[in-house]
C-alpha cells in the first residue's frame, strides 16, 4: 500500500590504495675517494595509482653528494646529508628508478645508505617501504721505496744498503711484505 519505502540507498566510499615498495642497490666495495652509484627502484603494486610519491635517501656520513636523477623525478639534496626526490604519480604496476651518485670518503669506512618511499595515496603494506645498501670503502695507501748504498765496495768489505719506505696515504699501510733479491 505504501511504495515510498520499497527501495533503499547505501553510499560506500572506495578509497584509493597503492602498495609501494623500494629496493636500493649499490656496489659491495669501492676504493677510497671513488664514486659510489646507487639505484633506487620504486614499484607500485597497486591497485590504485600512487599520487605525490616521495623518496628520501639518507646519505651515509662522510660521503659527498654528486647527483640524483630519474625520469620524471625532481630531486634536491640537503648538503651531504640527504636527497629528496618527488614524482607526481606512479601508475599501478609501474616501476621507476632513481640514480644517486656520491663520492666515497678518502679513507677506509663502511657505508650504509638507506632510502624510504611514501605517497599521499594510502599504502596497505609499509613493510617494504624502506631499503638499504652496504658498501665497504677500501683503504688506499700510496707506498714508495728508495734503496741507497755505496756505488763501490772493496772485495771482502761489508756492504750496507738503506731502504726507506714512505706512505703518502691517505690510509695507513697494513701488513707489508718485504722481498729481497740480489741482482748480479
Amino acid at each position: 500500500p505504501d511504495p515510498s519505502d520499497n527501495s533503499g540507498v547505501t553510499v560506500t566510499v572506495v578509497s584509493a590504495s597503492a602498495d609501494l615498495s623500494i629496493v636500493k642497490s649499490g656496489p659491495a666495495t669501492v676504493a677510497a675517494g671513488g664514486t659510489v652509484s646507487y639505484d633506487l627502484v620504486v614499484t607500485n603494486d597497486g591497485p590504485s595509482e600512487a599520487v605525490d610519491v616521495t623518496v628520501v635517501d639518507t646519505l651515509p656520513t662522510g660521503v659527498v653528494f654528486g647527483s640524483a636523477s630519474g625520469a620524471g623525478w625532481v630531486c634536491a639534496n640537503a648538503g651531504d646529508v640527504s636527497v629528496t626526490c618527488d614524482l607526481p604519480s606512479l601508475a599501478s604496476g609501474a616501476s621507476s628508478t632513481i640514480a644517486v651518485q656520491v663520492s666515497a670518503p678518502g679513507q677506509a669506512a663502511s657505508l650504509l645508505n638507506s632510502a624510504e618511499v611514501s605517497a599521499s595515496t594510502p599504502d596497505p603494506d609499509l613493510s617494504d617501504n624502506d631499503s638499504s645498501a652496504a658498501t665497504d670503502v677500501a683503504g688506499v695507501a700510496d707506498l714508495s721505496l728508495v734503496k741507497s748504498g755505496p756505488a763501490e765496495v772493496g772485495a771482502g768489505e761489508a756492504l750496507t744498503w738503506t731502504l726507506q719506505v714512505s706512505n703518502a696515504g691517505p690510509d695507513s699501510a697494513v701488513q707489508g711484505v718485504w722481498y729481497y733479491y740480489e741482482k748480479s
